[in-house]
């Protein structure tokens, strides 16, 4: 996982059609809080129209490298999911089937809770959203959800992923013994499929690193150009937009 930079200008469409989609929620949520709140009144769907509308994918798909924002997975003609960091229907907790209502209906459209995800991963994390101190989650509009301490790392924030998350091999783990880094990974970085795809790109690039090695400063010219290909190879595998680039970053530092 690696920080991203979500762009500031506002999507139009959740400018405009998200703006009042969020009113309406806001309305009648102060119209039947106890309904709401006890989980016997839901929210009509979210308009997966808007917070999911072209404009709104294209702009992430952009600051996001055209990766997950969570594996750093490649969209590869597959399914990809709008992703509300707050879940938007309800709140689940990790080990418990009980639902809390309700979600973070306010955050349904708004441009700084809405990142893409692989579809895999996006089911994985469901309706998860754990603190450190249940005692200062926002539960409605009027809370303020700045008091919060998310277990889970927001890419999109203003903390570096890497500050928790670091890779041994092609296996994430919790650097410095981050409790944060530890449920984010477990919740969110933990997928067969792309365990054994990040497996694979490791194992090529921990050739390409050793045939570097072998190569060395010596030889004839042509070895040369070789050595000098690969290096390039490495070195673009480090990059933000390269795919696992923090994985890479570990390997080859």
């Amino acid at each position: 996982m690696i920080r991203l930079r979500r762009p500031a200008t506002v999507p139009t469409t959740l400018r405009n059609r998200g703006q009042r989609a969020k009113d309406d929620l806001c309305f009648r949520y102060d119209a039947n809080s106890a309904g709401y709140d006890s989980g016997e009144v839901k929210f009509p769907t979210a308009n997966n129209k808007i917070y999911g509308a072209p404009s709104v994918k294209k702009e992430l798909k952009k600051c996001q490298h055209n990766k997950c924002c969570y594996s750093e997975a490649k969209f590869v003609r597959d399914s990809v999911s709008v992703e509300h960091f707050r879940p938007k229907g309800a709140i689940g907790q990790p080990g418990s089937n009980k639902k809390q209502y309700p979600g973070y209906y306010w955050l349904a459209y708004e441009w700084s809770n809405l990142l893409l995800c692989k579809a895999g991963v996006n089911s994985a994390k469901k309706d998860y959203f754990p603190l450190r101190d249940e005692s200062f989650r926002a539960t409605n509009h009027h809370g303020d959800k700045s008091l919060e301490q998310p277990m889970l790392i927001d890419p999109a924030s203003e903390e570096n992923p890497r500050e928790h998350i670091r890779f041994h091999n092609e296996e994430p783990y919790a650097y410095r013994s981050s409790d944060r880094g530890e449920c984010t990974i477990k919740l969110l970085l933990r997928h067969p499929d792309l365990d054994e795809h990040r497996r694979t790109h490791f194992q090529r690039l921990r050739i390409l690193k050793r045939a570097l090695e072998e190569l060395g400063d010596n030889g004839n010219e042509e070895k040369r150009e070789v050595a000098a290909g690969i290096q390039a190879l490495l070195n673009a595998a480090i990059q933000p937009d390269a795919e696992y680039s923090s994985m890479a970053i570990d390997l080859l530092s």
